[in-house]
């Protein structure tokens, strides 16, 4: 059994402490360590506080910058720093590593140009970019897709609600549907733009994929859930509580009553608690020449061009 050397940058939350003392596999560095067809070669922090967390956890090497840790080769490198430094970072990998891999936390970037220069960067040297937007790789959103798929010339219908930023959190859901309903085609603003931070925005807008439309809300002062709800000839189709409850009520007949329509409810199986496992998964795949399911760089940079447009013009 081959094993990929994986080294991981940034110890913050989803690099290091979403999981610490849990049996979930939320984090790069737990799920790398567990991963039987990973193996971690080693971290980097520019935050000593950081890696001496890291270290009275584990015990592999610590870096703090991507030159130290270039003494060693690496298939797969997780860059899990703050988006603002995404391209300064990945320009640092590709000059003194060069892996096989990239796998990059969402967004890419808070501006287009950053994120061209970053997916050109990587086809200059020849490195595969993934950009980690965990959904695809979860068993139920697969199910969803396999469902969707039967649909014949019938248009779905959607609402997703989200919280915090449009960048930050709202394209964990634009990805999704752009999986399920094919390419995003345009986006057309509901509510005046309000900033979320320095660089995101809160909104809400409708979205227009190839096969269906999905009107995205904004919740922040409301509730804290995160969900999709799709309509069509299916029935209903609901993603909520981030992906932790997931189903479809089929279609209603004329006189079914609510009890009825429970009972035919098909629930779909998740492993949100191993959303980075699941990645691992596809990743593997993707280094052993098998059928993979991730977001590329090119893809993302798609969508991401389309709302720093519309952004643009709002």
């Amino acid at each position: 059994m081959k094993i990929f050397d994986c080294l991981i940058i940034g110890l913050g939350k989803v690099g290091l402490t979403y999981d610490l003392n849990k049996k979930s596999f939320l984090t790069h560095v737990k799920s790398v360590e567990f991963h039987q067809n990973f193996r971690l070669r080693g971290v980097i922090d520019s935050n000593i506080e950081k890696r001496k967390l890291f270290e009275k956890y584990y015990n592999y090497p610590t870096y703090c910058s991507v030159e130290e840790a270039s003494i060693n080769k690496y298939s797969l490198v997780i860059v899990a720093v703050p988006t603002n430094f995404h391209l300064k970072v990945i320009t640092k990998v590709l000059r003194n590593i060069k892996p096989r891999v990239i796998l990059c936390e969402k967004p890419l970037s808070y501006n287009s140009s950053d994120a061209r220069a970053i997916v050109n960067l990587c086809k200059k040297y020849n490195v595969e970019l993934f950009v980690n937007y965990i959904r695809r790789s979860d068993p139920s959103v697969k199910k969803i897709k396999m469902h969707l798929n039967t649909l014949k010339k019938s248009t779905v219908k959607g609402v997703c609600w989200y919280n915090k930023g449009l960048l930050h959190s709202c394209t964990h859901f634009l990805d999704l549907c752009d999986y399920w309903l094919g390419s995003l085609k345009k986006i057309k603003l509901i509510s005046k733009k309000k900033k979320f931070g320095k660089d995101d925005y809160c909104l809400d807008f409708s979205a227009e994929f190839k096969n269906g439309e999905v009107t995205f809300l904004n919740s922040d002062k409301y509730f804290s859930h995160y969900s999709i709800e799709l309509f069509s000839n299916l029935g209903r189709i609901r993603y909520d509580y981030e992906g932790n409850f997931v189903y479809l009520n089929k279609k209603k007949d004329s006189f079914e009553n609510i009890e009825e329509i429970e009972k035919k409810k098909i629930i779909f199986k998740n492993e949100m608690n191993y959303s980075q496992l699941n990645v691992l998964n596809e990743i593997h795949n993707f280094l052993e020449k098998k059928k993979f399911l991730l977001c590329s760089g090119k893809d993302s940079l798609k969508n991401n061009l389309k709302i720093f447009k519309f952004l643009e013009f709002i």
